[in-house]
């Protein structure tokens, strides 16, 4: 067997969620704390990662899918909460939010007009 292994080691236990929920409830106190908004590349840091995307390869791992989800959720929550800030530019919440799945959509609805019968609606209907 060889000793090279694919890949950095993991750098989260599997068998200590709790750790993990310790670390998460810290950052969301330290954000609250110091007045600043929750992000994802905040977590991922406070988690240990490098990157965004190595927070969301752990989200898809069992043992952290859960814990993970409920912090990414809390994060967009703030956001959300963000968007109803009176006088505040929302341009770069509404930019994390896209960024987490978010879209604008736009409803389009088509309506069908049938026409009855002509009518000549510019001559006087009075002329003889």
């Amino acid at each position: 067997m060889s000793d090279y292994y694919a890949g950095r080691p993991a750098h989260l236990d599997d068998e200590n969620i709790e750790e993990v929920d310790k670390l998460i409830a810290q950052y969301f106190s330290d954000c609250e704390q110091n007045g600043k908004r929750p992000l994802i590349t905040g977590i991922a840091l406070a988690l240990g990662f490098e990157s965004r995307q190595s927070f969301y390869e752990y989200e898809k791992k069992p043992a952290f899918t859960y814990t993970l989800r409920k912090a990414r959720m809390r994060i967009e929550n703030a956001l959300e909460q963000s968007l109803d800030d009176r006088g505040k530019a929302t341009a770069g919440v509404i930019f994390g939010l896209k960024n987490m799945g978010w879209k604008d959509s736009v409803e389009q609805t088509n309506i069908e007009v049938q026409q009855t019968g002509a009518r000549d609606f510019g001559a006087d209907s009075t002329d003889s």
